[in-house]
């Protein structure tokens, strides 16, 4: 028993389930406006005793019918040795989204909503009850908002993180992510191209993606499409940046900013590839966070960084550019914005960070505590994040994020790795949310021994 849509290709139509891979009742969802999408619906159900009289319908949140799909009498009970399935399927029981208009005397699409498909079966013996199986559907017209950035590898192997939320009147969650890269479809090393993401604690979904000749661009371009429960689909762009074979050093005037504050970078060439480089080099192109937004470009080695970037960790990434408008290195620099720390009253934070320094090849943990004194729920954010000092180009970050109950206590844990070589510096920031950004303590910093 369940809910199901249908897809026609002309010759057969195909059967498929709603609910995504785990068919969980809560994501029953259809777009009857969006022949893309899941636009029609039709109820499977087992009959375990020989039905006199059958309804199905259509009710709204408020239990109001509003429209009557069919009615039958006399169906016959289940018979497992006379039939391929223990189910009745009868696609004149499907529904499409259409209601009747009173104003026009016609027909129109139901409204984005909460709705329930009812089975209303009496079963065909003297005195029966009618019985009610009633099974939840929501008309989802809405596609689904997504949101990426940039993100740096070393190797073959890297993590996108995506923001992606269902948007409208009801949600029907997300149900899957498909990737091109580089303008080609992207499947796993087990040949595999849908991918159904879990959310993390921080509220992301994180896709590994392994690029076999990732040494061959400097930048792949990754193409996003995302779908919600009911087939609404939306598309974003990503970017990862190759960065070991870069000979582009970019230094900051300081480490810290303030929220407003502008940013100085300069960038230096490194090494006879360097050199090379430079030779080619036309101009500079400055950008903060992802390729899609542009600070400004410039011609020498220096620039300053005017837009006003919010509380948090920020890339700054550098692309040289040649006379033929095609970009011959990259790389980027991490930078953190201060402003001014939320009032911590009614929520206290209490590290509990057992290791005071860092060691080479070992892993480091991050733990706070979190207790919410106030009369509302308050969301608590931590941030790990891993830097090389020498460069201070961070190579590992992880974020959670919990909501705290009034009167409740929480608490937050991270973890990353440290590599068997080099100096490298943790750094440990809270905020109300990874969002939001804001402060709520002045954040840490773990060294080496």
């Amino acid at each position: 028993t369940g809910l199901y849509t249908t897809k026609n290709y002309g010759y057969f139509t195909e059967v498929v389930p709603l609910g995504g891979e785990s068919i969980n009742p809560e994501y029953y969802a259809i777009n009857p406006e969006d022949d893309q999408a899941h636009n029609n619906v039709m109820p499977e159900v087992s009959l375990l005793r020989n039905v006199k009289e059958l309804t199905i319908d259509v009710s709204d949140e408020n239990e109001n019918v509003i429209t009557i799909i069919s009615q039958q009498g006399r169906l016959r009970k289940e018979v497992p040795m006379d039939q391929q399935i223990n189910a009745k399927v009868n696609f004149d029981w499907a529904w499409s989204g259409g209601i009747y208009d009173k104003e026009s005397g016609g027909r129109k699409w139901a409204e984005e909503g909460q709705y329930y498909v009812n089975i209303r079966a009496t079963a065909d013996y003297p005195g029966a009850r009618r019985q009610i199986l009633s099974m939840p559907l929501k008309v989802d017209k809405t596609a689904p908002s997504i949101r990426s950035s940039a993100f740096f590898t070393q190797n073959q192997t890297g993590f996108i993180e995506i923001e992606a939320q269902d948007e409208g009147v009801v949600d029907s969650g997300i149900e899957h992510f498909v990737f091109l890269v580089d303008g080609a479809p992207y499947a796993d090393p087990s040949g595999k191209k849908v991918f159904e993401l879990g959310r993390h604690d921080d509220g992301k979904f994180r896709m590994p993606l392994t690029i076999a000749n990732v040494e061959d661009k400097l930048v792949h371009t990754v193409d996003i499409g995302v779908s919600d429960h009911a087939g609404n689909m939306s598309a974003g762009r990503a970017y990862v940046i190759y960065t070991p074979q870069s000979a582009l050093n970019i230094r900051t005037d300081k480490q810290k900013y303030g929220v407003g504050e502008n940013i100085a970078i300069e960038f230096q060439w490194e090494g006879q590839a360097g050199q090379q480089l430079s030779a080619q080099t036309d101009r500079y192109e400055i950008y903060v966070d992802s390729l899609d937004y542009l600070a400004g470009s410039t011609s020498d080695r220096q620039f300053v960084v005017q837009k006003p970037l919010s509380a948090g960790s920020h890339s700054i990434i550098v692309q040289a550019i040649d006379s033929q408008n095609q970009a011959i290195d990259t790389n980027y620099v991490r930078v953190g914005v201060e402003g001014q720390a939320a009032e911590t009253t009614d929520l206290q934070i209490e590290n509990l960070v057992a290791q005071q320094s860092l060691k080479n090849g070992e892993p480091f943990s991050a733990r706070i505590k979190a207790a919410n004194l106030d009369r509302y729920s308050q969301n608590v954010a931590m941030i790990l994040c891993l830097y090389d000092e020498k460069d201070h180009r961070m190579i590992d970050c992880v974020a959670v994020e919990k909501k705290i109950e009034s009167q409740g206590t929480g608490y937050l844990t991270a973890t990353v790795q440290v590599p068997e070589q080099g100096e490298y510096l943790a750094k440990i920031m809270v905020w109300d949310g990874v969002d939001t950004m804001k402060n709520l303590v002045p954040y840490e910093e773990i060294r080496m021994e």
